[in-house]
């Protein structure tokens, strides 16, 4: 039992971390979503110090030493200690909010408390705050302090959590929560779809699956029916037609890949028991959307998808009219933008008499994440979201030669592209990658991609790179 703790214990504590906005976003404000987040972050972060994965024949207090030693010299741990100076900045500087000016009798966007830095609506900074603060834990735990084994820990559990949140939010939907039930009917122009955190963690769970196979873990394989099952039921709740139609084709493709991956290893038993399994996991799916889809929404939503019926008539329209207007904000505030959710306030001071004619009522973000992004944080936010990408992106690049020497877990690596692709392909659309559960999501399955790969070195390791070596 204690070694089974020293192993997985951090990675559960992850994982928890990673899906806790899941469970809580159509239950609780954001506020409470928030400061839910810094504790377990906290939590976390014992544990991070407390149980890191040790190497063979490596004591526990070796094994901390060598993971702060790899946390001082990795440039990403410093390049998230500058994001989270910067989304401080943006919790604490608030204030921007639509002010009268009575002498002169105009309304007027009122200006954050110090006007030269970033800022954002009141009470809305609070949770990017949370959820950069989970993703530096996440991240920086799963590319020092977790071996091989435990991030296969880490894609089971994440995916068994979020199947469990489903669950949560299924249940107050049909208690009547009001929350609960607009989530899944959320539209476009609204602050993004939780169905893509529950999308991508459907990949991470199939991926974990594949390494539990290959590990011949059978005692924990029928709980993936569960973690997938209730993912895949997740996406299709609080997801529209479109995103759920994408992440079907991504997941047959990845099913494929995975069975072709373990086939071809020597598994072929165990690529047929990964079928069976998604297969399981898909006739979950469809009990917990038969139980929780508020009536005539689970019909509604397979009718759009079979007859093409992605998105409204009017989407493309909309979306040049919102797209106009984001640039007509972003040219007003190129550097910084205008705020942290300050885009319903960029429409009323720039909308036409034509824009108003044509925008749904409620509407709270562009069709795209991309012009949503850059007219709330402008170019600085821009660079900080592009520089642990870039680290990411160098760490794949640094570590692709040794791919022809070492052997390596495959569908890790080809998850975080599959996760990167997806979340850019819905980016065309809307925001949900803005969204803390898809951000956090997407970050740790390109972490786990990076640390999948072998290291570059037979010689001189450090890091993520002696953590490949665990036993498992």
């Amino acid at each position: 039992m204690q070694k089974l703790i020293s192993k997985y214990a951090l990675a559960a504590h992850l994982a928890l971390l990673a899906v806790s906005p899941l469970f809580l976003f159509s239950l609780c404000p954001s506020e409470t979503v928030s400061r839910v987040m810094m504790w377990l972050s906290l939590y976390a972060v014992v544990w991070f110090f407390l149980e890191p994965s040790r190497m063979k024949d490596e004591m526990l207090h070796d094994s901390r030493r060598r993971v702060a030693k790899a946390l001082v010299r990795d440039p990403l741990f410093w390049a998230f200690a500058v994001l989270a100076v910067v989304c401080f900045c943006r919790w604490m500087n608030d204030g921007i909010q639509m002010a009268y000016d009575a002498e002169n009798q105009f309304w007027y966007v009122k200006k954050a408390a110090m006007a030269y830095f970033p800022g954002s609506i009141t009470g809305h900074g609070e949770i990017e705050f949370s959820a950069l603060l989970a993703v530096w834990i996440i991240v920086m735990g799963i590319r020092h302090a977790l071996g091989r084994a435990a991030r296969l820990g880490f894609l089971f559990m994440s995916s068994l959590f979020a199947g469990v949140a489903v669950a949560v939010s299924g249940i107050a939907a049909v208690f009547g929560n009001s929350e609960a039930i607009a989530a899944m009917n959320t539209p476009y122009g609204s602050r993004g779809f939780a169905g893509l955190a529950f999308g991508l963690y459907f990949l991470g769970g199939m991926t974990g699956l594949a390494g539990a196979l290959e590990h011949k873990w059978k005692k924990i394989t029928m709980f993936f029916i569960l973690g997938l099952g209730g993912s895949a039921a997740g996406a299709f709740l609080f997801a529209p037609p479109a995103m759920v139609a994408l992440y079907a084709i991504a997941a047959a493709v990845f099913l494929l890949f995975n069975i072709l991956w373990l086939a071809f290893r020597g598994r072929t038993s165990s690529s047929m028991k990964l079928l069976a399994v998604v297969i399981m996991s898909l006739g979950v799916a469809v009990l917990i959307v038969m139980a929780f889809s508020p009536e005539g929404l689970d019909a509604e939503r397979v009718s759009a998808i079979l007859e093409g019926r992605f998105f409204p008539d009017t989407f493309s329209a909309i979306a040049a009219s919102l797209a106009e207007i984001s640039k007509k904000a972003w040219l007003l505030n190129p550097w910084l933008g205008s705020g942290i959710d300050s885009f319903p306030l960029d429409i009323r001071f720039n909308a036409t008499d034509d824009d108003w004619a044509l925008l749904p009522i409620g509407i709270t973000s562009a069709y795209s994440g991309w012009w949503t992004f850059i007219a709330e944080r402008g170019i600085v936010g821009a660079l900080m979201m592009a520089t642990p990408l870039g680290f990411m992106v160098w760490t794949f690049l640094h570590r692709l030669p040794g791919v022809l020497r070492h052997s390596f877990f495959m569908p890790g690596v080809v998850l975080g592209f599959a996760a990167f692709a997806a979340a850019i392909a819905e980016t065309f659309a809307d925001a949900s990658f803005l969204r803390p559960e898809a951000l956090i999501a997407l970050a740790a399955f390109m972490a786990v991609a990076a640390a999948s790969l072998p290291p570059l070195k037979d010689g001189k390791k450090s890091g993520n790179q002696k953590d490949n070596e665990q036993d498992d």
